[in-house]
């Protein structure tokens, strides 16, 4: 069975075009979506020769926070779901690339086949993430202009309506985790038919998108099948994904040639995030060590 790479595009074209050339396997399906905003990223200039590539017509802009970063997920899964069955849905940004060959990752999960690679964290304050999900959060689109006028004048509106309206009523046990997964055809399907229940569930919420799936998943039969269950913040290794954090920042490092020791000694998959403006040689010695070789 193939396997379905979704990837979510904003930013970065030498950058996206090499993580294309990286999963050009014929094992694999790429489906691509292009920030409906990033006018400056054309999808029809990325091509594949081994790998089949679907560019997603329906562009989605989407927003930091936003309940758009759910809505697109969702819409990648679905899209791929129609194309055929796949072994494993790999949901990529466009800043991300694999650190390991195809090879490697095709027998890694035909070995693990069945397992569920997702993080999962809990929030010990149970606060949090409970006021993500549970406040009404409006006006997130607006959340990184608050250097402008409008934008400052929305987030103090924001916050009073906040304040002002209340909180919704959770079911759930709340989890998060990064929004990058490896995940079956099974759970795949099954978040699919509570889509208009994950619609409800992530509406006028804050940062959604790193609670919705793990929070199903963890309520679900599925939770069973997880790679690895609950983890220490902020390790990533269930999820298969190589992430740096620094203490008390709300982004990861950018990857830099100073984290190739780390990188090249990984038991993940894949890494995040990189930036040809912040280090192009890591980037390049990448694609020379785990670069698809044609035979």
């Amino acid at each position: 069975m193939k396997h379905a790479y979704l990837i979510m595009a904003h930013t970065d074209a030498p950058l996206l075009g090499i993580l294309l050339s990286m999963l050009d396997d014929e094992r694999n399906d790429i489906f691509l979506h292009i920030d409906k905003k990033a006018k400056n990223l054309n999808p029809r200039v990325f091509s594949t020769s081994r790998a089949q590539l679907f560019i997603i017509e329906e562009r989605i802009p989407v927003y930091w926070g936003h309940s758009s970063q759910v809505d697109l997920e969702m819409l990648l899964f679905r899209t791929a779901t129609k194309k055929g069955t796949y072994a494993y849905y790999h949901l990529l940004s466009g800043t991300d690339l694999p650190i390991k060959t195809q090879d490697h990752i095709h027998t890694f999960f035909s070995q693990h086949q069945g397992k569920e690679f997702v993080t999962c964290w809990t929030d010990g304050s149970k606060t949090f993430t409970h006021n993500r999900m549970a406040k009404y959060h409006l006006f997130m689109e607006w959340e990184q202009r608050q250097k402008s006028f409008c934008g400052r004048a929305f987030a103090k509106l924001r916050t009073l309506l906040t304040h002002l309206l209340g909180e919704k009523n959770i079911t759930y046990p709340l989890m998060t985790g990064p929004n990058w997964v490896s995940i079956t055809h099974d759970f795949v399907s099954y978040l699919l038919k509570k889509e208009k229940e994950i619609k409800r569930l992530c509406r006028y919420t804050r940062n959604a998108d790193e609670i919705f799936l793990q929070t199903i998943l963890w309520d679900s039969p599925f939770k069973a099948n997880l790679y690895k269950a609950e983890e220490d913040r902020p390790l990533s290794k269930g999820c298969l994904r190589e992430i740096f954090w620094k203490e008390h920042q709300n982004s990861p490092e950018l990857i830099t040639r100073a984290y190739w020791e780390e990188i090249k000694n990984s038991e993940c998959l894949f890494a995040r995030k990189f930036s040809t403006a912040a280090d192009a040689e890591i980037i390049q010695r990448i694609k020379e060590t785990y670069g698809y070789v044609h035979q």
